[in-house]
């Protein structure tokens, strides 16, 4: 260092300011060298992680794609899946450019999406209409209504097929609640027709019955009234001094006839000669229930009640049913003898 000195301040002014020059130029070239170095250095490491980071991006990317098949999800995903790829990129973040990171993290974003909704429409149905890109039509779970389709909103969803598919799917899930509740409806008004049928048929059995009771009623009234021997005769009325008078129109008849008591009284043949015959105490006795003539003959217990104006009853004494009966008939009341024989009045 003293040589280099001395030689220095040997030197003259101009070798002296030659000297200084090549001094600057040497230390600037240094420089400039060093500098150069360093740039080349940082290049190379710069480069280093671009590879590494174009590395990383694209093995995760491939990672990620794994999780679907074009516009709809691997068959069979689930959630776990899903979990350790996110879990995966997130720990390769260093490893990545931001933006490389972002783009990553959307695509789960949106997978997580189609996942969450492909699996809110396979629940309307008993078994998944949507698994990876298969779709099948299936039927939906019990008591589904549209407020619970509607929920499950696919607005969210960019325009593709699985879109698509999801809104079928929703399609054909009320279409089926539809045509469930027409099947109630259509099951409900069969089973009141048919109990309104039922009710009508019951209503004209029990016309009918009533019809034949009244006809039965009515023929039995009219034998007993016309009920006095031969042809031709006619039974009066009971007059009200006790007797029954008995007419016949041109031929003979055992003409049975009552007394005030209720006694049966048979006046014998009788034969018209253009005026009334009245019984005015032809023999007559009741022992027993049976009636016996003048001349020895016996009157059964029916006889004996049909010659008194009885009728065999159509409906049990003192039920409901022969009251109206009796009303409908035009009568007020009757009198029973307790046997099923009534005489209405």
């Amino acid at each position: 260092m003293k040589n280099v000195l001395d030689t220095i301040r040997g030197l003259n002014k101009k070798q002296k300011q030659i000297a200084l020059i090549a001094g600057v130029v040497i230390i600037l070239g240094g420089s400039f060298g060093v500098s150069a170095y360093q740039k080349r250095q940082e290049t190379q490491a710069q480069l280093k992680i671009e590879q590494l980071q174009d590395s990383t991006y694209n093995g995760l990317s491939k990672i990620v794609a794994a999780l679907t098949d074009k516009d709809y999800l691997v068959a069979d995903i689930t959630q776990e899946q899903i979990d350790k790829v996110n879990q995966k990129v997130k720990s390769k973040q260093s490893n990545l450019s931001d933006s490389d990171y972002q783009k990553l993290l959307n695509d789960l974003i949106v997978i997580q999406l189609k996942f969450d909704l492909q699996v809110k429409t396979n629940s309307l149905f008993k078994s998944a209409v949507l698994n990876g890109s298969k779709i099948t039509n299936q039927t939906i779970k019990d008591g589904l209504t549209s407020k619970t389709v509607d929920e499950v909103n696919l607005d969210k969803l960019s325009k593709s097929d699985f879109k698509t598919a999801l809104e079928n799917a929703k399609t054909n899930a009320k279409a089926q609640i539809k045509k469930v509740a027409d099947d109630k409806a259509n099951v409900e008004k069969a089973k009141k027709e048919a109990e309104e049928k039922a009710k009508a048929d019951e209503a004209q059995k029990a016309q009918a019955e009533q019809a034949q009771a009244e006809n039965s009623a009515s023929e039995a009234v009219s034998n007993a009234t016309t009920k006095n021997g031969a042809t031709g005769s006619t039974s009066a009325a009971t007059a009200s001094n006790g007797y029954t008078p008995s007419y016949n129109a041109g031929s003979s008849s055992a003409g049975t006839t009552f007394n005030a008591s209720g006694q049966t009284v048979n006046n014998g043949d009788t034969t018209n000669n253009g005026s009334a015959s009245q019984n005015t105490g032809g023999g007559s006795s009741n022992a027993g229930g049976s009636s016996s003539n003048g001349d020895g003959a016996v009157v059964s217990d029916d006889q004996k009640w049909l010659n008194a104006g009885y009728i065999r009853a159509p409906y049990p004494e003192g039920s409901g049913e022969l009251m109206d009966w009796i009303a409908d008939n035009g009568y007020s009341g009757y009198t029973g003898n307790g046997e099923g024989w009534i005489r209405p009045y």
